[in-house]
């Protein structure tokens, strides 16, 4: 059975999970938006001008759907595809952030991927409580102090300083939940 999430109008943004047979957690009231059986809040989001978060699988032909029908402000959460996929992302509007994969050993191409971002759509986040980052990934849970971690990994790959990244994904952050 389908499972949705209500969001709130005065909500400062919509929270989006995919669902797999658990309901999602998200803002209550609101209207109810579910597609194809995601709960998404790509419609209700974008047409009160708020940012969602997405999950990359199943999404890409929703978000352009929705494009179509207006603009788009949102994060692609947790992000691991292609630079390819981030740049078509960005082109829709949405930020592109980044959790403990991109410093895993073998996540070259997604360090590549991370450095191609433009500066004003990149975003950085735990996925607490999972997906501890390199070299605290066998600690659980991951926790938010380890995003220094990933936030010093994204630095190195975009040859930028730490504060610098941190500047840029602050501002972006603000703007993307309208906080500015």
């Amino acid at each position: 059975d389908k499972k949705q999430v209500r969001i709130r109008d005065d909500a400062p943004s919509a929270w989006i999970w995919e669902v797999e047979g658990e309901v999602a957690h998200g803002r209550s009231g609101g209207p109810l938006v579910d597609v194809n059986g995601c709960v998404l809040g790509i419609a209700s989001g974008a047409s009160r001008g708020k940012g969602y978060f997405a999950h990359i699988d199943e999404i890409m032909r929703m978000l352009r759907d929705a494009r179509r029908r207006g603009p788009l402000r949102g994060i692609m959460h947790s992000f691991t595809g292609s630079d390819e996929m981030a740049a078509e992302c960005v082109e829709l509007g949405m930020h592109i952030s980044f959790a403990g994969m991109v410093t895993f050993k073998k996540s070259d191409k997604l360090r590549e991927c991370a450095a191609s971002i433009p500066d004003d759509r990149l975003l950085l986040e735990t996925d607490c409580p999972y997906l501890s980052p390199e070299p605290v990934r066998s600690k659980r849970p991951n926790k938010p102090a380890y995003l220094r971690h990933t936030a010093d990994c994204v630095a190195q790959a975009r040859n930028i300083t730490l504060r610098q990244l941190a500047s840029q994904t602050t501002a972006n952050a603000r703007a993307v939940f309208g906080t500015e």
